[in-house]
């Protein structure tokens, strides 16, 4: 696995215009609050197809609860 950089945006299912975006570190490594609820999870990243190709999780909803901490793998596939 190569870690890289890029932009992930999490989108409440249940009001989609809800989203929240966060860039991820160097080593593809990021942080976020967000608040309970379940969400849509993809990224890009400019290494992978100049950001034209979206990455998902292998499960790209996401539900979290109130003050849980979750971590989620966002995988780019190679063209």
């Amino acid at each position: 696995m190569h870690l890289i950089d890029g932009t992930i945006t999490f989108r409440l299912r249940d009001e989609p215009h809800q989203r929240a975006t966060v860039v991820s570190t160097s080593a593809g490594r990021f942080t976020t609050e967000l608040p309970a609820g379940e969400y849509e999870v993809t990224g890009v990243s400019p290494g992978m197809n100049d950001a034209r190709n979206p990455c998902t999780p292998a499960d790209p909803i996401v539900a979290l609860v109130a003050k849980e901490t979750r971590e989620v793998d966002v995988d780019c596939q190679v063209p």
